[in-house]
């Protein structure tokens, strides 16, 4: 441990305490900021993957894309609001705890469709082959020069690691929002407390 300095009569310690604690609210807004592009960025790719009955003349599977779409936009923009435009001293704690909780209903959303679509297609009245891999290898298949059944298989996989990906970067965007405003808060009530 480096010898305290005394020049200005500060605690050593109880600055590197401070320093530590920047350090991690910093690498927390990163998390958060990589987090909610990564959702941004899956609900573009889920929405457009969604559209493929609106493309093949097939009927619509899910009546959410459009709401989850449209709310993954708007808490994007609410993000940036919230987090001051990257600069921390605007930052707005009540803005980031509706934050916080528009991405826990935004995933809890996700995460019943994937498992009504993914898990249990029976709850939605679908057979297996009323879903969008089916869709794509019967009207693409001849046109990208795959058999139907390959092009199933790989349109199933990217289909489930889309939401995967998605899902695990909304429940990072949840968990790591709701530390930051705790921690914020134990922030403001040490703040308050010197001031008495």
């Amino acid at each position: 441990m480096p010898p305290r300095p005394t020049h200005d009569g500060s605690d050593h310690s109880y600055r590197m305490v401070i320093e530590d604690r920047y350090k991690r609210m910093a690498s927390m807004r990163r998390t958060i900021g990589v987090s909610a592009v990564v959702q941004l960025a899956y609900i573009c790719a889920r929405t457009l993957w969604h559209s493929i009955p609106f493309l093949t003349g097939e009927p619509r599977l899910t009546l959410s894309t459009e709401y989850i779409f449209g709310a993954g936009v708007a808490l994007f923009a609410l993000r940036a609001w919230a987090f001051g435009f990257g600069k921390a001293h605007r930052e707005r704690l009540w803005a980031i705890m509706a934050y916080s909780l528009g991405s826990a209903l935004l995933v809890a959303e996700c995460t019943l469709i994937f498992y009504m679509y993914h898990i249990d297609a029976n709850m939605m009245g679908r057979t297996a082959g009323k879903q969008y891999p089916q869709m794509l290898g019967k009207h693409c298949a001849g046109r990208l020069g795959l058999p139907a059944a390959t092009l199933v298989l790989i349109a199933t996989w990217f289909e489930r690691l889309l939401d995967l990906v998605g899902l695990v970067a909304g429940f990072t965007n949840v968990w790591v929002t709701k530390e930051y405003v705790m921690e914020r808060k134990a922030q403001a009530k040490e703040a308050a407390a010197k001031r008495e």
